[in-house]
């Protein structure tokens, strides 16, 4: 197993999880996430291109665990400033918050171990976006 934050480089396996049967509604893991004005254009097709863009563009959005070479779960994990409205205590810096998980069900089985990897990547994908 390997656990790698989502990136250009992995975009399609990211894609790949996302389009699979058992994510409800292609939710592209943006409830948290839509501006008003992406709101206003909520539908799976824009939330695809909303996610893509924040990729693209650097912002931490996720990790994916691997098993096998193929993406199998999905958590998203970032910086509280690039959700909207979580809540908490805003004058506390450098927060990351865990707003889903996702287990392709092949892998549920696995659950503690892939918990287990996310919480190892932890160190490394902060200390990497710590600015």
């Amino acid at each position: 197993m390997k656990i790698l934050p989502v990136d250009k480089s992995n975009w399609s396996d990211f894609e790949t999880l996302f389009k699979s049967k058992g994510i409800l509604g292609n939710c592209w893991c943006m409830a948290w996430r839509m501006t008003k004005d992406e709101l206003k254009q909520n539908n799976p097709i824009n939330r695809e291109k909303f996610i893509k863009q924040r990729v693209w563009s650097g912002t931490p959005t996720g990790l994916l665990v691997y098993a096998d070479e193929k993406a199998m779960a999905w958590c998203s994990i970032a910086p509280r400033e690039t959700y909207q409205g979580l809540g908490g205590d805003e004058s506390i810096k450098k927060v990351w918050s865990i707003a889903c998980f996702y287990i392709n069900k092949e892998f549920r089985d696995k659950v503690e171990k892939s918990v287990f990897m996310i919480s190892a990547g932890w160190n490394s994908l902060t200390t990497s976006f710590d600015g």
